[in-house]
């Protein structure tokens, strides 16, 4: 292995001096990389120099188990700081957002082992109520201050999406408007309103309007068998239907006359 001087310039040497070394930027380590591939690696240009490593590594004893550094409380929440404040440094940087793009195509389709999803369950499970409260309170917040953001609208619609129609948990093969039909929409309903002058046709009021079935078939959503009523006169149609059914019938041919 190479000797260290005194007035050494490598980098190991001016960091363990206390020097500032430069940083460089995804491009550099990127073209850095691409120098240092295949047999431009020195470790494979020098005989034995990656045997030798190795050798010296076992030699300092094994780090497995207990003698993990990462082991110790002191050194895990002093990892875990300097981990979150790269983070909150570098989240919009080049470097993470292509090294998220690499992992989600990676793992695009493969479920979570099982084995990692026991090991979350029984992390979260060990904790004690108020820490498990504290946790809860923190997500929300999080949660709360991303949905306020551009990205966190784009992310509920994408999941909106993943979950319509026979991708919802609790799709029941589209009876939940039953006994209505899908065609019944808010924007069919407000093209009625605007038909009528938002006005119930008996009474004439713009309080507490509905749309009305003139046939009572609630599948049947032509422009014809629909009209406006107040909820008065709606509950009243629902009475002596015949004689409401000739009424509406007759409401529409004289509106359509006089359209024409």
């Amino acid at each position: 292995m190479r000797e260290h001087k005194q007035n050494c310039s490598c980098s190991f040497c001016r960091a363990k001096r206390g020097e500032v070394i430069h940083k460089w930027t995804f491009e550099q380590r990127l073209a850095q990389s691409e120098r240092m591939k295949g047999d431009k690696n020195p470790m494979r240009r020098i005989p034995g120099l990656a045997q030798r490593v190795a050798q010296k590594i076992r030699e300092r004893g094994s780090l497995a188990g207990d003698n993990n550094p990462s082991r110790r409380e002191a050194v895990r929440r002093k990892k875990s700081e300097s981990l979150k404040k790269w983070w909150q440094e570098n989240r919009n940087s080049v470097t993470v957002l292509l090294r998220n793009k690499k992992l989600s195509e990676i793992m695009k389709g493969r479920p979570r082992p099982k084995e990692a999803c026991m090991k979350v369950s029984r992390t979260y499970h060990n904790k004690s109520e108020e820490e498990k409260r504290r946790l809860a309170e923190e997500h929300s917040k999080k949660m709360k201050a991303l949905y306020q953001t551009e990205r966190g609208f784009r992310l509920r619609k994408q999941h909106s999406e993943r979950l319509r129609g026979e991708n919802g948990p609790n799709w029941k093969g589209g009876s939940s408007r039953l006994p209505y039909s899908f065609d019944f929409s808010p924007a069919l309903k407000r093209k009625i309103f605007e038909r009528d002058n938002f006005s119930c046709q008996i009474c004439g009021t713009n309080r507490d309007l509905v749309v009305h079935h003139i046939n009572y078939n609630k599948q049947d959503c032509s422009n014809s068998n629909l009209i406006t009523l107040c909820r008065r006169h709606n509950s009243k149609a629902n009475f002596d239907r015949s004689k409401w059914e000739f009424l509406f019938t007759v409401l529409m041919e004289m509106k359509s006359e006089k359209n024409y």
